[in-house]
């Protein structure tokens, strides 16, 4: 009779056992389905806005206080920046289709119109420092000032977050639109760079206007990088410990100097980061770019290069044929901002020409 209680009493165990991992698991799946069903349902709200007409993209700059930073951000006004900071873009007028790329346009795009802001962090600045960030929004009308967030290299990621929740949840930065049109203000896709980047906008609205609206992150591709653990008496900016993400190597991701998602990524990324707060998992906040890419395959989105983006290097001696395509550089000092500028202003086909790539 023992023998016979104690097999029911295990029987009974194994079934509650089995009941809770059955909810558990019924329960995380519902929130994963949850996640997809949102995501699906924000992009067809897009698709039913705008249709296959029009690409709205905002591009939102990550820069910081301090002279050095004001100065890079007037470099940026006083080249591309000008044509979609302030109140945004008109919408442009879509270009021949260039031979320099090979990717076909949807005949059914119509409009492309940008967005540009500064974000910068104001979260325990001396009132000095504030004042005069203050008075630079006045003057220019194309920053984004909050204090929700602490400017500093370790707390990048919580940055890139904030702005990535924030794009999702803008919907009157489109200042030029009125009337009927106001209801249909979301971004179509949200490019995140540094203060320190070059855009040509001839390419970057043809290119624009080519963009799926759905599954997109893409920028200037890593690949097969791993990351580096945080020793004792080794420490390292970029480090992570082991605890937050053990593997040995990173999936796919995008070099953090500029890189653009579609609505639904923007959304993955996030969703992701969430789920791993309800799951007690640390988000790892060293190596931005890379815990980006982790977050957006977590969610189910695929990293995409694309030869448009490139780094400056002035190591390279020349600009070869292949660069004729660029399109986003990052990393660029002031003069070769202008440089380049300049080469797009007067038509010239290879943009880097005199630059001394």
């Amino acid at each position: 009779m023992a023998g016979k209680v104690s097999w029911t009493g295990r029987r009974e165990l194994c079934t509650n056992i089995l009941v809770i991992a059955a909810a558990l698991a019924v329960l995380y799946g519902w929130r994963q389905l949850s996640f997809g069903l949102l995501r699906r349902t924000a992009v067809g709200a897009l698709q039913r806005s705008y249709g296959d007409e029009e690409r709205r993209v905002l591009v939102l700059i990550k820069t910081a206080p301090g002279e050095r930073y004001r100065q890079r951000r007037n470099n940026m006004r006083q080249t591309w920046f000008k044509w979609c900071g302030a109140n945004g873009s008109d919408p442009f007028p879509l270009p021949k289709p260039s031979t320099r790329t090979t990717s076909p346009r949807s005949t059914t795009v119509k409009t492309v119109l940008l967005r540009c802001l500064f974000v910068v962090g104001t979260q325990n600045l001396h009132m000095a420092e504030r004042n005069a960030l203050t008075a630079e929004q006045h003057v220019h009308q194309d920053m984004l000032l909050t204090d929700d967030i602490e400017e500093s290299y370790s707390k990048l990621m919580i940055k890139t977050l904030w702005m990535l929740q924030w794009a999702l949840e803008a919907d009157d930065i489109w200042q030029k639109d009125s009337g009927a049109r106001r209801r249909q203000q979301h971004a179509t896709h949200v490019m995140l760079a540094d203060d320190d980047v070059f855009v040509a906008r001839s390419l970057f609205v043809e290119w624009a206007s080519r963009l799926p609206m759905a599954g997109l992150y893409t920028g200037h591709l890593h690949g097969f990088s791993g990351p580096i653990f945080c020793r004792t008496g080794a420490p390292h900016p970029n480090c992570i410990d082991r605890r937050d993400y053990p593997a040995e190597l990173y999936p796919r991701y995008h070099s953090g100097f500029a890189y653009l998602l579609s609505f639904d990524a923007c959304l993955a990324v996030v969703q992701s980061a969430l789920a791993r707060s309800l799951r007690s998992e640390r988000i790892p906040l060293n190596n931005e770019d890379a815990i980006v890419g982790l977050l957006a395959a977590e969610g189910g989105v695929e990293a995409t290069g694309d030869h448009s983006f490139h780094h400056y290097a002035q190591d390279y001696v020349s600009c070869p044929g292949w660069l004729e395509r660029i399109m986003v550089v990052g990393n660029a000092p002031a003069a070769v901002l202008s440089r380049i500028a300049d080469n797009e202003q007067h038509g010239r086909r290879n943009l880097c020409q005199g630059v001394g790539w």
